[in-house]
C-alpha cells in the first residue's frame, strides 16, 4: 500500500494522547503509529527512561518519515513529548 495519510481519527488519538484501535487498520505503517500511541499507555518512569535511552521513539518517527514526509509526523512527535514532558517531568 502507497497511501501513507494519517487519517483524522488517527491524529485525534496523539492529539488527545489516546491508543490507537486496532480497527484503524493494519499496515506497517498503522502498526508503527500504534507502537508509538503505546507511549500513552506507559504508567512508569523508569520505563519511559529506558525506551528514550533505547532511542526507540526516534527511531520510530524516522521510519515514519521516510514513509510520510508532511508536517503530520512532526505533530506527533511534539504530543509525545509534551505528553512524557507532563506525565514525567523528562525532556526529551
Amino acid at each position: 500500500e502507497n497511501n501513507f495519510k494519517i487519517k483524522d481519527e488517527i491524529m485525534e488519538c496523539f492529539l488527545n494522547h489516546k491508543l490507537l484501535d486496532n480497527s484503524m487498520g493494519d499496515t506497517d505503517f498503522i502498526y508503527t503509529l500504534r507502537n508509538l500511541a503505546f507511549i500513552f499507555d506507559i504508567n512508569y518512569k523508569k520505563s519511559i527512561e529506558i525506551i528514550l535511552k533505547q532511542n526507540l521513539i526516534n527511531y520510530k518517527l524516522k521510519i515514519l518519515r521516510s514513509m510520510n514526509n508532511n508536517n503530520e509526523i512532526d505533530i506527533i512527535e511534539k504530543e509525545i513529548k509534551k505528553y512524557i514532558k507532563e506525565r514525567f517531568d523528562i525532556i526529551c
